[in-house]
Parts: C-alpha cells; structure tokens; sequence
C-alpha cells in the first residue's frame, strides 16, 4: 500500500511540474546541453 501511495505522489508532483511546464512558469533544458555542460558526450 505504502509503493502505491509513493507512486500516487510521484505522478501527481510530475503532473503538476508538467503543467507550471505548459503555462511558462518552469523550463526545461534539453538533454543535449546538460551533456555538453557536464562533459558527459560520447
């Protein structure tokens, strides 16, 4: 019972990180520049 309430929150904060996403209140960085930040290219 305890999994499924952990999951039940993660889906809901990804939800909610999603939708500050969608209306212009977080952004992303494409994996591309974490990479090249980090030194992580092949």
């Amino acid at each position: 019972m305890l999994e499924k309430l952990e999951e039940m929150e993660d889906f809901y904060l990804a939800e909610k990180i999603s939708s500050c996403v969608h209306e212009g209140k977080e952004k992303t960085i494409p994996l591309e520049e974490i990479m090249k930040r980090y030194d992580l290219e092949n």
